[in-house]
C-alpha cells in the first residue's frame, strides 16, 4: 500500500504522540482523561474538524486488541469502477 503524503503526515503525527505517551506518563494519563486539551497544548494550537477524540490504553501485552475503524460508505469495487469511468 502507498500512502500519501497526507497520510505520511498523519502517521508521523500519530507516532509523535505514541512516543511520548511511552516516555511521559502524565502525558499519556492526560491524553486518556482529556484527549484533546493535552493534544492541543502538545502541538501548541487547535485541533482541526472539531472531532471528538477517545483514547484507550492498549498496552497491555496479555490482551490483543482491535480497534473497529469508520465503515466506508463504497466499497473498494465501488471506487474502483468510478476511477476507471473517470
Amino acid at each position: 500500500m502507498i500512502l500519501t503524503e497526507e497520510q505520511k503526515k498523519g502517521q508521523d503525527v500519530f507516532f509523535r504522540i505514541i512516543t511520548e505517551a511511552w516516555e511521559n506518563d502524565d502525558f499519556k494519563k492526560s491524553l486518556i482523561t482529556n484527549p484533546e486539551e493535552t493534544l492541543e497544548k502538545f502541538f501548541g494550537r487547535s485541533l482541526p474538524n472539531g472531532r471528538k477524540i477517545k483514547v484507550t490504553d492498549q498496552s497491555d501485552p496479555e490482551y490483543l486488541y482491535i480497534n473497529i475503524p469508520i465503515k466506508l460508505k463504497h466499497s473498494d469495487q465501488e471506487l474502483n469502477a468510478k476511477k476507471k469511468a473517470n
